[in-house]
């Protein structure tokens, strides 16, 4: 299933509706981008590309191919795996730089959320299922939009379950079919742990979003 957190068209650079009716012009929303570490307003030619992460963000997603196999089950021992601690929610000013204005990130997290959603309901009925190879492609579906908006902690822990469906379903083939319970732990507590991000993200992106406003109001007075 093919990610739908993206869009065709590109906003208009020139003003941005942030608010309640009021309108923002470039420059000053280039002041407030700065402020908050955003180095332009133009926004992304592409939202499907592959974005450059963090090494933070890096290392826990190359963590989920070389540790899978140990198999760890417990939300403390996953989180160590990964180095989830070093990894932000989210990288907010690369998000904004992605979109290039609030109004249009705004209405790209509702299509996120909306796949987001759906990709982590298929996931769950293919763990059920038993299809650990259906499940890593619907992992690495979250993992492509969790990435286009840098949204860095859910694209390291949709990039383990997608590692872990991968190396579950060679498993199965060279076995009787039987999955060890170790196997369904993990992809269970992966899947938990991923749900349980939606409201800490949306926080804090609320909270930059807010920030953000707050000084492009300070710098027109």
């Amino acid at each position: 299933m093919g990610a739908i957190c993206c869009h065709d068209e590109e906003p208009e650079v020139a003003r941005h509706d942030i608010a309640d009716g009021v309108s923002f012009g470039a420059d000053e929303m280039q002041t407030a981008f700065t402020n908050v570490g955003v180095s332009s307003v133009e926004p992304s030619k592409s939202l499907h590309a592959e974005v450059e992460q963090p090494p933070a963000a890096a290392v826990a997603c190359d963590s989920a191919h070389s540790k899978v196999g140990n198999f760890n089950t417990s939300v403390e021992d996953i989180e160590k795996e990964l180095g989830l601690a070093d990894v932000p929610l989210v990288d907010f000013p690369m998000m904004l730089q992605q979109c290039g204005s609030l109004e249009f990130l705004e209405q790209i997290l509702i299509h996120y959320h909306d796949q987001c959603q759906q990709l982590q309901n298929e996931m769950r009925k293919e763990m059920d299922l038993n299809n650990w190879y259906a499940f890593s492609r619907a992992a690495h579906s979250l993992k492509g939009c969790a990435a286009n908006l840098f949204i860095l902690r859910t694209k390291a822990l949709a990039a383990a379950c997608q590692a872990t469906g991968e190396d579950f379903s060679a498993a199965l083939k060279e076995s009787s079919g039987e999955v060890p319970e170790g196997y369904r732990d993990r992809g269970s507590t992966l899947l938990a742990m991923l749900e349980s991000l939606h409201s800490a993200v949306d926080a804090e992106v609320e909270e930059s979003i807010q920030t953000l406003k707050a000084t492009i109001d300070r710098s027109r007075q």
